[in-house]
């Protein structure tokens, strides 16, 4: 483990203070706080947050909260196997 478990709770927090700031900042609603934002014909980098990886990761992170951690281990390296 590269961190305790109270470090990245406490990362987690902060990343979710963030991203809820940049979403406020955007807007809840607009194409930028989604989790796979469309560029289309705008600016790519006006795009660039950390949203989609803030919430990419708090879905990771309740999934493993629902399976545990042994069970998520095996579903990551299932997907990683199967995908690479």
């Amino acid at each position: 483990m590269l961190h305790s478990e109270d470090f990245s709770k406490v990362n987690a927090y902060l990343g979710n203070i963030s991203m809820n700031a940049s979403m406020r900042d955007y807007g809840y609603d607009k194409n930028y706080s989604s989790l796979y934002p469309l560029v289309g014909r705008n600016y790519p980098d006006g795009s660039f947050s950390e949203i989609p990886y803030e919430k990419g990761f708090q879905l990771l992170y309740y999934i493993e909260t629902l399976i545990g951690k042994d069970d998520m281990q095996k579903l990551l390296r299932l997907h990683i196997n199967n995908h690479a």
